[in-house]
């Protein structure tokens, strides 16, 4: 009887030691993280994808921001699900959406600031470099360099009165980031920033050309030269770079080498490319080529195992 009286007793004191743990334990919910948006970004037709350096005061930067995403589903495995997927992007009541840019330059966000404030949405907002310039005190539209970068995203202002910034600082170095993680952007279809790159407007018209190369391993030759577009904008791809070079040093007077450049701000540069059955063509080392828009004259400074060429194509 008294073994039952003390079992009785050490389970009443364990269920009275784990209800006073129990009360001491923080109650927490889901509920209580606080939460904020994201904001969906649609460029327009009008907008330039990047800014021309050659012609700042010309490039339009459109697009349409969000807080709502729509994205058709597909049985191609791309798109998850099938049918019409969409969500709110606003998970907690929003007062004000900031739309705000940052200076890139380097690969580093120097300074970042508010540009437009919208207080009701989906918005279409058109804007130029110098309104996203005179957002950050520091720099204008005269600093913008060949590499730079503009980056465009949304922050907000909650109904509770906490602000959510779209940059933060980054406490290793002290440069700009984006203020949430962009695996956002993972979800097919949601776009929640917009890079906008320095960089210009190729227009090398593409047809006929006629070239002439001059090198150390033959004596000059000539070629017509046919351009059409690469892969890429501002990429531009060649028959025949080398103008004959390469036939002649192959001894094969119906060979085309292929090739293509890039042309960034009427600067030439040669990707590297493999000839049929020759070794790599690469770009002279510190000697790129140039683009004179009023003659249309391309001139390309190219390698071969060490052996510099220089081809130049004129217009025909």
């Amino acid at each position: 009887m008294k073994n039952i009286i003390k079992i009785c007793t050490l389970i009443l004191t364990v269920m009275f030691i784990a209800s006073c743990e129990d009360e001491d334990k923080i109650k927490f919910s889901v509920d209580d993280i606080a939460k904020g948006a994201l904001g969906q970004f649609t460029r327009t037709t009008n907008d330039a994808g990047f800014v021309d350096l050659t012609d700042v005061a010309g490039t339009t930067i459109e697009f349409t921001i969000d807080l709502d995403y729509e994205q058709e589903g597909t049985a191609d495995g791309l798109t998850p699900g099938i049918g019409t997927l969409s969500s709110n992007l606003e998970f907690a009541p929003v007062s004000v959406v900031d739309i705000e840019v940052l200076f890139i330059r380097g690969g580093k966000g120097l300074e970042s600031g508010i540009v437009q404030s919208l207080t009701s949405w989906p918005a279409t907002i058109t804007l130029d470099p110098d309104q996203l310039m005179e957002a950050l005190p520091s720099f204008s539209t005269a600093d913008l360099a060949l590499g730079d970068a503009l980056q465009i995203s949304a922050g907000f202002q909650m109904e509770s009165g906490v602000n959510y910034p779209a940059f933060t600082v980054n406490v290793e170095d002290g440069t700009k980031v984006l203020g949430y993680s962009p695996n956002f952007g993972s979800f097919p279809g949601l776009i929640h920033f917009l890079n906008y790159a320095v960089s210009c407007r190729s227009n090398i018209p593409l047809g006929s050309y006629s070239g002439v190369t001059t090198g150390p391993l033959n004596p000059a030759t000539s070629a017509t030269v046919t351009l059409t577009a690469g892969a890429v904008p501002g990429q531009y791809a060649a028959d025949d770079l080398s103008a004959g070079m390469l036939a002649a040093i192959t001894a094969n007077p119906g060979f085309l080498g292929g090739g293509t450049f890039q042309d960034v701000c009427n600067v030439i540069t040669v990707p590297t490319f493999a000839p049929p059955g020759l070794v790599n063509v690469t770009q002279w080392a510190d000697n790129p080529g140039s683009y004179d828009p009023l003659t249309g004259i391309i001139v390309i400074n190219w390698d071969i195992i060490g052996f510099q060429h220089t081809t130049t194509l004129t217009p025909q």
